[in-house]
C-alpha cells in the first residue's frame, strides 16, 4: 500500500449519485466511512454502499445492493467483507473474512470456502477508497488484487489525463 496520501479517511464522510435515465430518476447510491472501530484486533474504518433503483424505474426493476467493508487504518486492507444483493428475484449473501496473512473465508448463502489471496486483496467497495487515496500521476500503471465473486483478480489502472470537475458544493 505505497504512494497513499497522509490525509486519512474522513469518519462521516457521505457521497451520494443520482441515476437518470431519460431524466427520470432511476436509482441512487449512497457511501459512508460510517465509523472508525475494531475487529478482529486491528483498528479499521467501518464503510458502506446502498445502491438501488427509485422512482418509476423501481417499479419495472427491483435492485438493491448492500455493501459493508472493514478496511486496517493504515494499509486500506479489508478485514471482512459483506454484500447483500437483491436482483429481481435473485437474492445473495457474502460475507468474507480476510486473515491479512494470505487466506480469505468465503461464505455464499450457505456455502463457505478458504481462499488463497495475495496480502493486501482488496474488495469492491475497499478498492473505491484504496485507489482514491493512492497519488495517481498521468501516464503512470497501477496495479493491485481484487477479489470478484470468489477469486483474485489482477487489475490494472492506467491514468490517461486529469480532469477538474465544477459541482454546487
Amino acid at each position: 500500500a505505497t504512494n497513499l496520501e497522509p490525509l486519512p479517511i474522513r469518519v462521516g464522510e457521505i457521497l451520494t449519485y443520482s441515476v437518470k435515465i431519460a431524466g427520470l430518476p432511476a436509482g441512487k447510491q449512497i457511501t459512508k466511512v460510517a465509523q472508525e472501530t475494531t475487529l478482529n484486533g486491528y483498528h479499521v474504518y467501518h464503510l458502506t454502499s446502498e445502491s438501488q433503483t427509485g422512482g418509476l424505474f423501481a417499479k419495472l426493476y427491483h435492485f438493491r445492493d448492500w455493501k459493508e467493508s472493514y478496511v486496517t487504518t493504515d494499509q486500506l486492507y479489508p478485514v471482512r467483507h459483506v454484500k447483500i444483493l437483491e436482483d429481481r428475484k435473485y437474492r445473495a449473501q457474502v460475507k468474507v473474512d480476510f486473515d491479512l496473512k494470505g487466506c480469505a473465508q468465503y461464505s455464499k448463502n450457505r456455502d463457505s470456502k478458504c481462499i488463497e489471496v495475495p496480502i493486501g486483496i482488496q474488495d469492491e467497495l475497499s478498492m473505491v477508497y484504496f485507489v482514491r487515496l493512492k497519488q495517481l500521476k498521468v501516464g503512470q500503471t497501477y496495479m493491485f488484487a481484487v477479489l470478484v465473486k470468489d477469486k483474485p483478480q489482477d487489475v490494472t489502472l492506467t491514468i490517461d489525463r486529469r480532469e477538474v470537475i465544477k459541482t454546487d458544493a
